[in-house]
C-alpha cells in the first residue's frame, strides 16, 4: 500500500505535472490541463478552417479561391502563405466572413489573440449567426484569462449551432476553470453525447475525475480515449497516476513508460516514475529518472526543485 506520506507526494505532484503539460505544446489543440493556482484549462479544440463553396484553383480569381487556396496552404503547415491568401480574399471582398475566420484561427494559434479577435468580431459583424466564429472567439478570450466572455461566446455557438460538440467542450474547460465542475461535466457529457468518438471529451472528463478523485471514472474515460487516439501521452500519464493513487504501482509505470515512448522529451513522466520506483525499492532507477527529469525540466523550477529533493531523499548525486 502506498502511504499517507507518499499519497501526499503524489497528489502534489500530479498538480505539477499538469502545469507542465500545460506549458509543453504550442498548439491550441494541446491537451487541456489545469494550472495549480488559476485552474484554467488549456483548450483543445478551435475549429478547423472554413472553405466556402468554390473550388480551390492554381490561379485564384475570386475571393473565394484565395480563401480556399490559403486552406490548402494552411493544412500544408504554410501559414504565412495561408495568411497571404486570406490577406487578398479579404482585399477582394470585404465581407467575406470565412476568410476572417480562417485567418483569425491562426493568429489563434500563433497566439496573436487581440489580431484573432478582431478577425472574430469582423466575422460575427458580418454573419451574426457564425456559431465557428463564436466558438474560435471563445477560445482568444479563454487565453486571454477572460472566461466570463469566453463562455459567452462559447453559449452564442451553442445557440446557433446546438450540436456543435467543440463548443460544449471548450465550454466545459471554462467552467472548469471558475470552479463550476458540475456544470463542466454536463458540458463534457454533452460533447460525447454528440460525438461519441470524441477522444478529447473522454480526456478532458477523465481529468475532472482525477481531480475530483474519481479514479475508476478518470480510468474509465483514460481508457476510452487512449483507444480512440492511441497517441494521446497525456491521457497515459494522467491515467497512471490514477492508478497509482489505487496502489496499482504495476499499472502506473507501464502508462508512464507508454507516455515516455510517446513523448520521450516531457519531464513529468520520468518524476512519477521515479517516485513508483522509490517506493518499489528500486533506487537506480529513480535515480536514473530523477535526474532525466533534471535534464529535461527546463524552466520548471518546482519541477526541477521536486527531482532535486528526490534526489537527495534517495541519497544520489545529480548527473554531470
Amino acid at each position: 500500500m502506498i502511504g499517507k506520506q507518499v499519497r501526499l507526494v503524489l497528489g502534489i505532484l500530479f498538480s505539477v505535472a499538469i502545469l507542465v503539460a500545460c506549458a509543453k505544446s504550442t498548439e491550441i489543440v494541446s491537451l487541456p490541463l489545469p494550472s495549480t493556482d488559476t485552474q484554467v484549462l488549456e483548450t483543445k479544440t478551435p475549429l478547423k478552417p472554413t472553405a466556402t463553396q468554390v473550388p480551390a484553383t492554381k490561379i485564384p480569381d475570386s475571393a473565394e479561391a484565395y480563401n480556399n487556396r490559403g486552406l490548402d496552404y494552411y493544412n500544408n503547415g504554410d501559414w504565412d502563405r495561408a495568411i497571404s491568401d486570406y490577406d487578398q480574399a479579404i482585399k477582394l471582398n470585404p465581407n467575406l466572413a470565412e476568410a476572417y475566420v480562417n485567418r483569425g484561427l491562426i493568429f489563434l494559434r500563433q497566439g496573436d489573440l487581440d489580431r484573432a479577435i478582431s478577425d472574430l468580431d469582423r466575422a460575427v459583424q458580418i454573419k451574426p449567426d457564425y456559431a465557428e466564429a463564436y466558438n474560435n472567439r471563445g477560445l482568444a478570450y479563454f487565453h486571454k484569462g477572460d472566461l466570463d466572455r469566453a463562455i459567452n461566446d462559447y453559449d452564442q455557438a451553442i445557440q446557433f449551432n446546438p450540436d456543435l460538440s467543440n463548443a460544449y467542450l471548450n465550454r466545459g474547460n471554462a467552467y472548469y476553470g471558475i470552479g463550476q465542475l458540475d456544470r463542466a461535466i454536463r458540458d463534457y457529457d454533452k460533447a460525447i453525447q454528440l460525438d461519441p468518438n470524441f477522444a478529447d471529451a473522454y480526456y478532458q472528463r477523465g481529468f475532472l475525475s482525477n481531480d475530483k478523485g474519481d479514479w475508476d471514472r478518470a480510468i474509465s474515460d483514460y481508457d476510452q480515449a487512449i483507444q480512440l487516439d492511441p497517441n494521446m501521452a497525456d491521457a497515459y500519464i494522467n491515467r497512471g497516476i490514477a492508478y497509482a493513487n489505487k496502489d496499482d504501482l504495476v499499472s502506473a509505470i507501464r502508462d508512464w513508460d507508454q507516455g515516455i515512448q510517446l513523448d520521450p522529451n516531457f519531464a513529468v513522466p520520468y518524476y512519477y516514475r521515479g517516485i513508483a520506483y522509490g517506493i518499489q525499492g528500486d533506487k537506480q532507477a529513480a535515480i536514473a529518472d530523477f535526474n532525466k527529469v533534471l535534464e529535461l525540466c527546463g524552466i520548471n523550477t518546482q519541477l526541477c526543485q521536486a527531482a532535486q529533493e528526490g534526489l537527495q531523499q534517495l541519497g544520489g548525486e545529480q548527473s554531470p
